[in-house]
């Protein structure tokens, strides 16, 4: 038996009425989330070193650095890992990956971990009065020499210096440290014998992941 036409055409506009009415509602209830296929959001990676006379950059897909200008960075520490890089040409390097919050984007600051700049950043997390709630700023500048960076770490809500760029740092063994101060702030923490992965790198820059 076929369906009259006209009555057909009757549905389709009930259809359709009912349809207008129910999306506002949806989109209410997402919260003004946009729905539907989106674009994965990634944390940008940043590189500790010299780089057209600045103290870090970032690199594009072919590898080549884009210099940084501005000399530092407000947000929240959400984790730290020690990873070893493979480079053929220079040998294997273990390096300090640092998660940072920076609200609108999400960082991974990455930095040799025998460096003045992460051994500085190290035992300002160890001697400071911070937690994983602590809004910090990284303020970074190139020695005399042009070639080390060396860190300034503040409390960003009160401006207090906790390590300046003229701090003593000591020589220690970098993963307990990073392992102590991931534990002090209560965030996050990965070994080098824990293996990298993708999911690994994107938790340390969640907050409240621990």
């Amino acid at each position: 038996m076929e369906l009259d036409p006209a009555i057909a055409l009757q549905i389709n506009e009930r259809l359709g009425q009912l349809l207008s009415i129910l999306r506002p509602a949806q989109q209410e209830d997402s919260g003004g989330i946009q729905l539907g296929i989106q674009k994965a959001t990634r944390s940008s990676t940043l590189y500790i070193g010299e780089s057209a006379n600045c103290p870090w950059y970032r690199l594009t897909e072919e590898q080549k650095q884009i210099p940084i200008e501005e000399d530092s960075i407000v947000g929240y520490v959400t984790g730290l890992a020690l990873r070893i890089q493979h480079n053929e040409k220079h040998g294997d390097k273990v390096k300090l990956i640092i998660g940072f919050d920076g609200g609108k984007e999400k960082f991974r600051i990455v930095s040799g971990v025998s460096t003045v700049f992460s051994r500085g950043v190290l035992a300002a997390l160890l001697s400071g009065d911070f937690t994983k709630d602590t809004l910090v700023r990284f303020t970074l500048k190139l020695g005399d020499d042009g070639k080390v960076v060396l860190p300034s770490v503040f409390l960003a809500e009160s401006g207090q210096l906790v390590f300046g760029e003229k701090g003593l740092v000591t020589e220690t063994n970098a993963e307990e440290r990073a392992a102590e101060a991931a534990e002090k702030l209560g965030v996050l923490f990965k070994g080098l014998d824990e293996p990298s992965s993708g999911g690994a790198a994107s938790s340390l820059v969640s907050r409240g992941s621990r």
